[in-house]
Order: structure tokens, then C-alpha cells, then sequence
């Protein structure tokens, strides 16, 4: 049983043309609007809760609860709940000269996010 599944489409392999400027103290980070493309690539992930490692997470963590969900109700799948996650945190301030790159740097995140889930 899938319990959560959905797409990442046209992720976009981006190269600033200038580079990020560090944050500083009383001033943000600062990053140019323009970039280069560098191609796209898609992302597709399920979440199955048969998996014994899954079933012992949830079993540990008793206050989440499973509900179905319509596909109307996407803002309430978890995948796509990871995939913003990815994007915030590994996909939208990295340069990426390739789609190589940009999967390579999704890959990078997997062992990461599992750490602490």
C-alpha cells in the first residue's frame, strides 16, 4: 500500500550570474534574479507505509495519525510536503551547471533528511 505519491516536475538546473552575497550583520542574504538554465529534470517519490521502518516510526510516534486524502487535497500529502523541504532546503539557494549536479545534490539530501525525519 502507496500512501503518499506525487511528482516534482521541470526542476531547473540554475546558475546564478553573479554570486550569492553572505548575510551580515543588520543585512540579509542578497542574490541576483537572473540566472543561467542549465536544463530541468523531474522528481518522482512515494511514501509506503508497509515498510517495516516506516510502521516502527509511526508505531514510536503515536501522534500521527493516517488519513486518506482526495488528490484534490494535495497540500495535505506528505510527499509533497518533502518536496518543499528539498526546495527550500537543498534545491533553491544551490548553483546547479547541470541536471547532473542538481540530482546529484537531491541524492545528497536523502541521507540527510533521514537522519531526523
Amino acid at each position: 500500500m502507496v500512501l503518499c505519491a506525487d511528482e516534482k516536475s521541470q526542476i531547473q538546473a540554475r546558475d546564478r550570474t553573479q554570486p550569492v552575497l553572505p548575510m551580515r550583520p543588520g543585512l540579509p542574504e542578497r542574490r541576483t534574479h537572473d540566472y543561467r538554465r542549465h536544463g530541468t529534470t523531474s522528481l518522482f517519490a512515494a511514501l509506503n507505509i508497509r515498510t517495516a521502518m516506516i510502521h516502527d516510526w509511526l508505531a514510536m510516534h503515536p501522534y500521527f495519525q493516517l488519513h486518506l486524502t482526495s488528490t484534490s487535497a494535495s497540500w495535505i500529502n506528505q510527499v509533497e510536503r518533502w518536496f518543499a523541504d528539498l526546495t527550500e532546503r537543498q534545491i533553491r539557494r544551490g548553483t546547479h551547471h547541470s541536471t547532473q549536479e542538481l540530482e546529484a545534490a537531491t541524492k545528497e539530501y536523502l541521507p540527510v533528511h533521514n537522519e531526523n525525519p
